[in-house]
C-alpha cells in the first residue's frame, strides 16, 4: 500500500507527496489522503493517475466527485443505511412547497455551481433561490428542511 498525501500526517508509512506520485508510474494499492478532491484539485488528479495505470485507489475519482454533488451524496449514503434529512431534487417550486415547510435550505446541482446553497422562510424567496441555483429552472435543485 502507498499512502499519497498533502497533509502532514502523523505515521510510520511511507509517504508520498502528490506531486512525485503523479510523476511516477508506481503499481500499487494507493490510499489517497488530500484536503481536497474536487476535479481539477491535487487530489483529484492523484486518484486518476493511479487508475489510469490500474490501481486500485481509495477514493476513486467518482466516489470523490460524488461527494461534492449533495445530491448524489444523499442518495448513496441512503442506500448504504446512512440516516440522512429528507430531501428532494426537483426544478417545481409548488412540489418543494408541497413536500417540506420553511425554512427550507437548496442546494444548487448544476454542474457549474460548487457548495452553492440558499435558505428561503417564504415563498417569495424559495422561488428566487430556485430560480438562481436552477440557472433560470434550466437544473433541478436539492431542497431540504432545516427542521427535521
Amino acid at each position: 500500500m502507498l499512502v499519497v498525501s498533502n497533509i502532514d500526517l502523523k505515521t510510520n508509512a511511507p509517504i508520498t507527496k502528490p506531486l512525485t506520485f503523479l510523476k511516477s508510474s508506481v503499481r500499487d494499492f494507493i490510499l489517497n489522503v488530500n484536503n481536497d478532491y474536487r476535479y481539477m484539485k491535487i487530489g483529484y488528479y492523484v486518484s486518476l493517475h493511479a487508475e489510469i495505470l490500474g490501481n486500485k485507489v481509495v477514493p476513486t475519482t467518482e466516489n470523490a466527485l460524488d461527494a461534492y454533488r449533495l445530491p448524489v451524496m444523499l442518495v448513496r449514503a441512503s442506500k448504504n443505511g446512512i440516516p440522512a434529512m429528507p430531501y428532494l431534487v426537483t426544478d417545481s417550486v409548488k412540489q418543494i412547497m408541497t413536500e417540506f415547510d420553511f425554512p427550507i435550505v437548496m442546494f444548487a446541482v448544476n454542474p457549474f455551481s460548487f457548495n452553492g446553497f440558499q435558505i428561503a422562510k417564504n415563498r417569495t424567496a424559495l422561488y428566487r433561490a430556485v430560480k438562481s441555483l436552477s440557472m433560470n429552472y434550466r437544473y433541478a435543485v436539492c431542497a431540504q428542511p432545516l427542521r427535521g
